[in-house]
């Protein structure tokens, strides 16, 4: 079968959504055999090609219009710079299957779709955007009319595809009872990391005096800046009563100023803004913690801790997609302090090693794992 991939995330940054496509774009290759992909690009840094040139067409797609134009379009419900390319490319060629990765794609792209080919077409829900949008908003001026469009887009795309895909299970049962759409045209697969762990990665040893705290997240975004503030504010107090030895690391993107000066506050606290090598700050780490308590959609940062052998403390609201962490006793949830402390305890009190974590985000996070998931729901709709 020939495909078609058309996906809004900028394939070579190391966000939580690019991360997530660069895994379902290397699975599809690997199921079809090949594919052909639609992809946000600069023309002053082009993305090299990431999947290998056998049997993968690249079509990038660029954006040159100003801040203002971006604007204005989003007024006149273009929430994304694609279709123009998409028309061009199926003037030129047919397609057995054309996949949607994210569901704001849909935004004029299905109707298109519909109307000119005889394609399937599947979409993959990165988030369930009506939560997703409710935390984090965006420039204030197009506020509200991105988030009529790309909730109109995801609407248009649960009931005009032919399957949808979601990365947690929580996100497909919103959005069935949202939208009321047809249970069966939505599938759950689960994301999974663009690789597999070598064999010989599992040969660490574990770690028996756990004193380094982890977090790791884009520093600016509003999904993860409140709730790494809370935790610094009313968490981290609570914890160096009971373990005065413990510190904290806070790694990632472009930290706000907020940010910067509540870690500045706090000895034990190291702020490590645009690591060149997160793997080396992982490196350093004991238990890795999730304090975001918002947003929609698998937490991909969480790979961070479990692929370093690290056991995982993660607000419950970010615990979808990890619930076989959480039966293996690999992750703890908490809601509050008093939950986050218990949680802290069994993990400091704890027996699992560097060599269990490894494992178990093995069996279920590689990217073996994941595309053998995405190949049996693509089989169960008659898609391969």
């Amino acid at each position: 079968m020939k495909i078609l991939i058309i996906t809004k995330h900028y394939l070579a940054e190391k966000g939580g959504g690019s991360n997530g496509s660069r895994a379902y774009i290397k699975a599809l290759r690997d199921i079809y055999g090949g594919c052909t992909i639609i992809y946000p690009d600069k023309r002053e840094d082009p993305m090299q090609h990431l999947f290998g040139d056998d049997g993968v067409e690249y079509i990038p797609c660029y954006d040159d219009r100003s801040f203002i134009r971006k604007g204005i379009d989003v007024y006149l419900g273009k929430i994304h710079r694609t279709l123009g390319k998409v028309k061009e490319v199926l003037s030129q060629q047919k397609f057995d299957i054309i996949f949607i990765d994210h569901s704001s794609i849909a935004n004029g792209v299905l109707s298109f779709v519909r109307k000119h080919t005889e394609s399937r077409v599947v979409t993959i829900h990165h988030n369930f955007e009506v939560n997703y949008l409710k935390d984090n908003h965006g420039y204030a001026l197009i506020r509200i009319p991105m988030i009529y469009y790309s909730i109109k887009a995801e609407k248009d795309s649960l009931f005009k595809s032919d399957l949808g895909l979601t990365v947690t299970e929580n996100d497909r049962k919103c959005l069935i009872e949202h939208y009321g759409v047809d249970a069966r045209k939505v599938e759950y697969f689960g994301s999974f990391f663009d690789n597999d762990i070598k064999p010989n990665e599992f040969n660490a040893t574990g770690k028996s005096d756990r004193t380094r705290l982890i977090i790791t997240c884009a520093l600016y975004f509003p999904q993860n800046t409140g709730p790494v503030l809370d935790f610094l504010r009313n968490y981290l107090p609570r914890i160096k009563e009971l373990y005065p030895q413990i510190n904290l690391t806070v790694a990632g993107r472009n930290p706000s100023q907020e940010i910067m000066e509540e870690c500045s506050r706090h000895k034990d606290i190291s702020l490590v803004p645009n690591p060149v090598d997160m793997g080396e700050v992982l490196e350093q780490g004991d238990i890795y913690v999730c304090p975001t308590d918002r947003g929609s959609g698998i937490k991909l940062r969480v790979f961070d801790g479990l692929k370093y052998g690290m056991p995982v403390i993660l607000h419950q609201n970010s615990v979808w997609g990890y619930e076989p962490m959480v039966e293996k006793g690999i992750s703890y949830t908490y809601h509050d302090v008093d939950s986050f402390i218990s949680a802290l305890k069994s993990v400091m009190s704890g027996n699992v090693s560097t060599v269990d974590v490894k494992k178990a985000f093995s069996e279920y996070y590689s990217f073996s794992a994941g595309k053998e998931r995405i190949r049996r729901a693509l089989e169960k709709h008659n898609l391969l």
